[in-house]
């Protein structure tokens, strides 16, 4: 059996402060990246914070875009224009600002209609532009049914033992409910480090399912995490962490 960690957990005050950890956490990994950094962003409300802080001054002038190397851990399988995209998010609010080459920016075609096709294709882009070196940051967040990335419940994303990615079906625990594409496990266990930004009240049961010292990861993907290679950090608000019991 593969050996077990109870991720850390970070607790701040509010968002405001949520933001400011997360800034101060994405620039010290950077800084001791020295080479390279491969960068994995992930969707919803809770991360566009860092994404503003981090196209602006001060910390904008701190990042070496020249050598960061951005990619998505999930992506809903709708055109980049369509309001739910996450490419099309962190675009608005992060990669329009910034001095980001081009090449520096791996996206999934997920609009393609076939989603064994769009997952192979953006695979096939991440072996080629990254090989097999650890992702160096991989940010994540955590839905109120357990999930992180799009792995959900009963995925069949927790059964996958060679494939990085893979296309899945719509959730039918939360929204938007439309088919996805997302890394697995395969990749996610081998980032160094994994920061789970989580926010608000309606997290706090799934934080504390995911951090519990036992659980099933078919119920709560995101305790999946427990097996990672790398260091792994839980950072909430106190609304969402308010189940967890603390010193």
């Amino acid at each position: 059996m593969a050996q077990t960690m109870i991720p850390a957990l970070e607790v701040v005050a509010d968002p405001d402060a949520l933001t400011a950890r997360a800034v101060e956490r994405v620039l010290a990994a950077m800084e001791a990246s020295p080479y390279g950094f491969r960068f994995g962003l992930c969707g919803g409300h809770t991360p566009e914070g860092l994404y503003r802080a981090l196209a602006r001054p001060p910390a904008e002038g701190r990042v070496p875009w020249e050598r960061v190397i951005v990619f998505l851990g999930d992506e809903r399988r709708v055109p980049d224009d369509d309001p739910r995209s996450n490419f099309g998010f962190v675009k608005r609010v992060f990669l329009d600002d910034v001095r980001l080459p081009m090449a520096g920016v791996l996206k999934p075609k997920a609009a393609l209609p076939d989603g064994d096709a769009a997952a192979a294709a953006y695979e096939k882009l991440l072996r080629r532009e990254m090989g097999t070196t650890p992702v160096d940051f991989l940010l994540l967040g955590l839905g109120e049914d357990g999930h992180i990335a799009s792995i959900f419940p009963s995925s069949p994303a927790l059964d996958e033992k060679d494939r990085w990615v893979m296309s899945v079906p719509a959730p039918t625990t939360v929204g938007p409910r439309v088919p996805r594409l997302t890394l697995t496990p395969v990749r996610i266990l081998e980032a160094r480090e994994v920061l789970v930004l989580v926010s608000g009240a309606g997290k706090a049961a799934a934080v504390a399912r995911a951090l519990a010292a036992e659980g099933d990861e078919r119920a709560c993907p995101a305790r999946l995490l427990h097996r990672a290679g790398g260091k792994v950090t839980f950072l909430c608000d106190r609304a969402a962490a308010a189940r967890i019991a603390l010193a």
